[in-house]
């Protein structure tokens, strides 16, 4: 199920999960928030045929998360639930960013080592775009980050560059 709030409404998600491996019982993957995520969603997911979820961690680095992502989703609770997710043996995968303004490397190292003491089935990872009217691309242009003229030049390939300009830009960008 693609879809990006899938297990937002708690109360639903539970009869849904009930209903489809009562009607349908066929395996499934799904998006999940993981700040929605706890035992009994887990195991509902796992009891209807829930075999693989996806989620997003984006940066590895709390600050980053809460500050530029507007993301209040703490190491912790990534790491519980990728206990439970094990636990359950359902597989997952995690999407991540590279190149956020004021990303260090140090920072983007974090992200790496966060994706491997969960150890997720597989990852994602792309390079931040920004795109107008964003927060992120506005916080990026009022901090220096971006020049806003940038926006407009080319197309940028989102596993390779971006207009975002930083000391470790670079070797994030290699990383």
């Amino acid at each position: 199920f693609a879809d990006d709030i899938f297990i937002l409404d708690r109360k639903w998600s539970l009869n849904f999960l009930t209903l489809y491996k009562k009607e349908v019982n066929l395996p499934f993957r799904c998006n999940i928030f993981i700040n929605l995520v706890d035992e009994e969603i887990i195991s509902a997911l796992k009891d209807a045929g829930c075999n693989y979820v996806m989620f997003g961690i984006e940066s590895g680095n709390e600050e980053i998360r809460k500050r530029i992502l507007h993301k209040y989703i703490s190491d912790e609770v990534i790491i519980k639930v990728s206990q439970l997710l094990h636990k359950y043996k359902i597989n997952f995968s995690t999407s991540n960013m590279f190149g956020f303004p004021g990303e260090t490397l140090e920072n983007a190292l974090e992200t790496i080592k966060l994706n491997a003491i969960i150890r997720p089935t597989t990852t994602w990872a792309s390079v931040f775009q920004p795109y107008p009217k964003m927060d992120i691309t506005e916080y990026a242009i009022r901090n220096n980050y971006l020049d806003p003229h940038d926006l407009k030049k080319k197309a940028y390939d989102s596993f390779l560059n971006s207009p975002i300009k930083g000391n470790d830009i670079k070797k994030i960008f290699n990383l």
